[in-house]
């Protein structure tokens, strides 16, 4: 469970959401922007960034 939550924190900070219990809160209503993040992870990958 760790490993997922530090994932998850990484993703949204390379995001570029400093505020990380805000943002999280902010994905519960607000479900594009969980998949504006989880495709920056994608698009990261696809360009051949090591995360």
């Amino acid at each position: 469970m760790a490993t997922l939550r530090n994932l998850a924190i990484g993703l949204i900070r390379l995001a570029g959401y400093p505020r990380i219990a805000p943002t999280i809160r902010r994905i519960r209503h607000d479900n594009t922007l969980l998949l504006a993040i989880l495709t920056l992870e994608y698009r990261l990958f696809a360009v051949g960034w090591n995360l």
